[in-house]
């Protein structure tokens, strides 16, 4: 079992990793850039084989890749050539820079298309737990009821229900559920407001009544045309929602060390989602495909979005930063990264597998 999950996850970052770099590779060749390496992995390579101008590698260290673009910084080796890098106007650098990250998104966008064609599993509204205490006990509703209306308005998936009691303006709230062996029941009950933290950390005032899901799902299918519509409102909602988390993680409402995930992380998630079957799978790709992409464009060196504010940087002084600048600044990030990577490592390993 353990080896197949090693397969199931190597096959995943795999997918991840050559999506990314196939996005840099395919626009710099339509660019007219010479791409020397395609590497799948870091460090000493497994495999290669040159096949054109480009050498294509599998390397032992599987957290992610790159490729070697031919006169990639302004230094004494570029010749001038108009197949190097730095030769291109900067409109068309920002697009081969660019285009690894959006390959990420964009296979987070297919994806979440295909599960609303095949069926996205959602949350159906039966009761699985009824907590003491609380204005569901209280009016009477039960484990296994299935909740149909909040207010006078059909509910068939949990989150319809908890927004519409969350953003119920009315002292009593009208519940409507379907009981087995008695059929329609009717309560009225007064929601209890509770402090809680949102997924941002921040505390916040919201009616709640006590009850929680029994996980049931529901697939949810759409038309193809309708696919494509309910697939990019839901990649826009998790790219507003993945934007303000980091930005919650940056100004510290977040914890890091509990917001975080890691190599081991990912390794767990995604071989828990396996076990649930293959459009769970598919949900958590596209999930980590879009954060990949958004957290590939952050201002840092060695990441696009450092490689960005270089050309950045240029465009304003109007020439290139020296390569020494950039050569120490991409070995700072660099040593950051493997850092940060190695803390992540540990903070997963407490959190995931230290029993």
């Amino acid at each position: 079992m353990l080896i197949y999950n090693l397969f199931l996850f190597l096959v995943v970052i795999g997918i991840l990793i050559i999506i990314h770099e196939f996005g840099h590779f395919i626009i710099a060749k339509r660019s007219g850039v010479k791409v020397e390496i395609f590497s799948v992995g870091f460090g000493p390579s497994l495999f290669k084989k040159k096949k054109g101008e480009t050498e294509y590698r599998i390397s032992l260290i599987p957290l992610g890749g790159y490729v070697k673009l031919a006169g990639e910084i302004a230094d004494e080796e570029n010749t001038g050539a108009p197949w190097e890098f730095m030769s291109k106007p900067i409109w068309k650098r920002f697009l081969i820079l660019v285009a690894g990250p959006l390959f990420n998104y964009l296979l987070a966008l297919i994806l979440f298309i295909l599960l609303f064609v095949i069926g996205m599993p959602r949350l159906n509204t039966q009761i699985g737990e009824v907590l003491d205490n609380y204005p569901a006990q209280q009016a009477g509703l039960e484990k296994a009821d299935r909740v149909l209306a909040v207010n006078g308005r059909e509910v068939s998936y949990w989150q319809d229900m908890v927004e519409l009691i969350r953003v119920s303006k009315k002292d009593i709230i009208d519940i409507e559920v379907y009981r087995s062996g008695e059929g329609q029941l009717n309560f009225k009950l007064i929601p209890k407001i509770d402090e809680k933290e949102n997924i941002y950390g921040q505390k916040q005032k919201i009616p709640v009544i006590g009850i929680y899901p029994s996980g049931e799902t529901i697939d949810v299918k759409y038309t193809f045309l309708n696919s494509i519509i309910e697939g990019t409102k839901h990649t826009a909602y998790l790219t507003y929602v993945t934007c303000k988390g980091l930005w919650n993680i940056i100004i510290g409402n977040i914890s890091f060390k509990e917001a975080a995930t890691g190599p081991l992380g990912i390794y767990r998630i995604t071989t828990e989602a396996a076990k649930e079957g293959i459009r769970y799978l598919l949900n958590i790709v596209a999930v980590i495909s879009m954060s990949l992409g958004i957290i590939n464009l952050f201002p840092f060196p060695v990441l696009d979005g450092g490689h960005l504010l270089f050309l950045l940087i240029e465009k304003i002084k109007g020439s290139p930063l020296k390569p020494k600048v950039q050569q120490i600044t991409m070995q700072i990030g660099m040593y950051i990264l493997i850092v940060l990577m190695a803390y992540l490592v540990w903070i997963d390993y407490l959190k995931f597998f230290k029993r």
